[in-house]
């Protein structure tokens, strides 16, 4: 086969050239004569070849063969530490290092001289890189020199910058507050609370705590402010406009509810609920004394719009109480005139059954009623036989624990009907007018005559006893006795 690099013909099954040691591409036919052996792998060398055409090792090199080593083995056979047998082991062979031919004569391989090449350039480039470098840092250093002062400046001028700013901040973060300050003294409270819920909790020129405590003292401000307001319009009997201020406040502070560093204090209305007390305490007697004044007139109307206006504004408990006061005196007063005027007693008796209801059942006007009842001549007509009475004297027992039923009425006398209505004041000792209740319920031990009719009152009668006069006044009606 021809050599590419150096055109020498080598045998067929040659993979180096025997001249120059340039490996072969294929592997063509061509004579051998074998009058040399290579000493590394037993190849045919060709006459005047100076390396081997299969291993490529130069010619005449002898390769020195390890010597053998015996290793001694146990066989298995082996029953004891005396009872041995050796075994002669097979030779083994250890390479050693390939061994450097000393010829003048030997050339070097194919492409030797240009391996060397490039490495004296790469030695250039890397001596040329390390120049740069150091150029480099040359460079660095100079700039450092020079422009050192420079960036010293400009960092001095940076932090003098700052400087400056946050004296700016700070002197309208002072100006901030002592305007809030200021607000806050002269009872700008709305326009205070604005003012925060303006500001953002990022630009806010202060710390959380002391925006928090401006927002606190001006809702409060706010309130007792409303509150002072609306006591002043009170006191002057402008309640309309006293409780539109309260009303004003309540829903000023709930609009504020969704605001989230605001929140926690629209809850804080003690204030305005003692204020909202005071104003209504203070109503309540207007209403009482004005509706008094009205019924002692037997002024009807303007009674009767006073209590529609209260009706909003007092409690339930409150508004029954001087309604009922009231509708009593307004009764009292006309059955004194239309007595004073000569008026019929029916007429007067159906006037107080019109607003008997009104007054609660109230004894003292179910005591007018039955006196005229009595003037009328009417009641000489009742049996007094008593025959529904138990052993102790109770037409209706229990009555004060329970509902009665009409049926339980059933065959009463107009007379039992009159002392079971009174029944339930006697169980609270209470003495009246007709002097006849007085001596029946004395008979027995449980009545002890202690309160007067214009002392007594008719508060302490429970729901059970109010209810049950009502049922028996009705039942008097259906069989026509009043």
């Amino acid at each position: 086969m021809k050599c590419p690099k150096c055109q020498h013909e080598n045998v067929a099954e040659a993979k180096f050239c025997s001249i120059c040691g340039c490996r072969l591409e294929s592997v063509a036919s061509s004579p051998t004569t074998q009058n040399q052996i290579c000493s590394k792998c037993g190849a045919a060398i060709q006459t005047g070849a100076k390396f081997c055409t299969k291993c490529g090792m130069p010619v005449g090199t002898k390769v020195v063969q390890p010597e053998g080593k015996t290793m001694i083995l146990y066989t298995p056979e082996s029953k004891g530490a005396d009872d041995r047998t050796i075994v002669l082991p097979s030779t083994v062979q250890t390479p050693l290092p390939p061994v450097i031919p000393v010829q003048d004569d030997i050339v070097p391989p194919a492409g030797s001289q240009d391996k060397k090449k490039d490495k004296q350039s790469n030695v250039g480039l890397i001596i040329a890189a390390v120049i740069l470098g150091v150029a480099a840092i040359a460079g660095i250093v100079i700039a450092l020199v020079f422009f050192l002062p420079h960036d010293t400046e400009v960092q001095k001028k940076s932090r003098k910058r700052e400087e400056t700013e946050t004296e700016i901040a700070s002197t309208e973060e002072d100006a901030n507050v002592d305007s809030m300050q200021e607000m806050l003294e002269n009872g700008q409270y709305t326009e205070l609370i604005d003012t925060l819920l303006a500001i953002d909790d990022l630009e806010f020129y202060g710390d959380e705590e002391t925006m928090r405590e401006y927002m606190r003292q001006a809702l409060v401000g706010h309130m007792n402010a409303a509150v002072s307001e609306a006591l002043e319009l009170a006191y002057a009997g402008d309640f309309e406009g006293a409780f539109g201020k309260i009303d004003a406040e309540t829903a000023y502070r709930d609009s504020l509810k969704g605001l989230g560093r605001v929140y926690p204090f629209t809850e804080e209305s003690t204030e305005l609920n003692a204020g909202r007390e005071q104003i209504t305490s203070i109503y309540s007697n207007y209403v009482y004394e004005n509706t008094q004044s009205r019924a002692e007139q037997r002024d009807l109307q303007g009674m009767e719009t006073l209590l529609s206006q209260a009706a909003g504004r007092l409690s339930e408990s409150e508004y029954n109480r001087i309604s009922i006061q009231a509708y009593y005196l307004y009764v009292i007063k006309m059955v004194d005139q239309m007595h004073a005027d000569g008026r019929d007693h029916y007429v007067i008796m159906d006037f107080i059954d019109d607003y008997f209801e009104q007054t609660n059942y109230h004894g003292y006007i179910m005591e007018l009623w039955d006196n005229q009842n009595a003037e009328s001549g009417r009641v000489n007509t009742w049996k007094t036989s008593i025959t529904h009475a138990n052993a102790d004297g109770y037409l209706l027992p229990n009555s004060d624990a329970r509902y009665i039923d009409r049926s339980e009425l059933a065959g009463f006398s107009q007379f039992e009907l009159y002392l079971a209505r009174w029944e339930m004041y006697a169980r609270h000792n209470r003495i009246f007018v007709d002097n006849a209740l007085n001596t029946y319920f004395s008979k027995y031990s449980w009545y002890h005559g202690q309160a007067d009719f214009m002392t007594f009152d008719d508060s302490s009668l429970n729901e059970y006893e109010k209810g049950n006069i009502r049922t028996i006044i009705e039942y008097e009606k259906s069989c026509g006795y009043r």
